[in-house]
């Protein structure tokens, strides 16, 4: 099949390495939640957002039980013990002093009747598909055929390109045998197997992205860092369309990675937040990801280990491996 009639130009290697940073940044869950955190705190309080979505030991649930039924909950008292509020008997209950008060009201006198709608549309946004994986192995003494079995589940949806194609590659003169999911365009398989050991991987969750808020001076060319005015680096990009003129645009730069100027919209000014659009005339979210540093040694990790002689490629390779973050079996 011509890689022509398949995606309108020739592929390059520079495409390889752009589809695995797609699919690690599809991985880096942690920094829109970040972002919610943030509003919801200027929203109802620290002690409120924190019952909301928590991150502190006291409030996170899971370390005391695992599948609990609405009996089981009030058995183990996790309801007494964590005083959990209703968000009506919140916003009806004006005279009970509450952290989150001062903070909700102010946020109704702003909004007027669209105040409960942006907060539940807030907390929706918790409630996102998760796209995790799984991956196990299991010793041959616990298996009818005395070998060991390896399996992994990347739950993963459908989409064009694929994340992986199942495929087989045999080289003879190497004495290759490598079958696996592999990455469209890219030599590595993520899950495979040689024909004596194989490796399987799972998301590993990782916290590996962070949201800082930059100072920008008024022409936005500028931004502030440790006392200092910084240049804010301009990338222009260009996106071919077939049949169609290309799309241009710029991604502006700090040192910490991109600036995320639609969020600004999306997650405050459309919401009603505190801050208004002259507030971030002068601010903005820039993007901090491994990702984005010229060091990621993620591809070499990978190729390392789809081509390695033996077991100990895996061990010798994964440190490397920072984006897609992953769990290795």
């Amino acid at each position: 099949v011509s890689t022509q009639s398949t995606w309108g130009e020739p592929w390059t290697p520079e495409k390889s390495l752009g589809m695995l940073k797609a699919v690690g940044f599809l991985m880096a869950f942690d920094w829109p939640f970040e972002l919610l955190r943030q509003r919801l705190i200027e929203t109802v309080g620290v002690e409120l957002a924190e019952e909301m979505m928590p991150i502190r030991g006291e409030f996170i649930y899971a370390n005391e039980s695992t599948i609990l039924k609405e009996e089981d909950v009030k058995k183990v008292g996790l309801y007494e013990k964590h005083q959990r509020i209703d968000l009506a008997d919140f916003v009806r209950q004006d005279g009970q002093r509450h952290d989150g008060e001062g903070h909700f009201n102010a946020f109704r006198r702003r909004n007027g009747e669209k105040a409960l709608p942006i907060l539940n549309d807030m907390i929706n946004s918790m409630e996102f598909r998760v796209l995790g994986s799984n991956n196990w192995a299991v010793h041959g003494n616990y298996t009818k055929s005395g070998k060991p079995l390896l399996a992994g589940d990347p739950h993963l949806e459908n989409n064009v390109p694929c994340t992986y194609h199942l495929a087989s590659l045999i080289i003879e003169d190497e004495d290759v045998q490598l079958t696996g999911g592999w990455m469209p365009g890219i030599p590595i398989a993520s899950q495979g197997r040689r024909a004596s050991w194989g490796w399987s991987v799972t998301a590993a969750y990782l916290d590996q992205a962070d949201i800082y808020e930059e100072t920008l001076d008024t022409g936005r060319e500028k931004y502030l860092f440790e006392g200092k005015w910084m240049p804010v680096t301009r990338i222009d990009e260009t996106i071919k369309v077939k049949g169609e003129d290309p799309i241009v645009f710029w991604v502006n730069s700090t040192r910490h990675g991109p600036l995320l100027d639609s969020t600004v919209e999306e997650f405050h000014l459309g919401r009603g937040g505190v801050h208004t659009s002259e507030y971030f005339q002068t601010r903005a979210y820039a993007l901090a990801w491994p990702g984005f540093h010229s060091a990621d040694r993620s591809f070499d990790g990978l190729l390392g280990i789809t081509w390695g002689k033996g077991p100990e490629a895996l061990a010798k390779n994964r440190d490397d491996i920072v984006a897609p973050s992953l769990y290795f079996i």
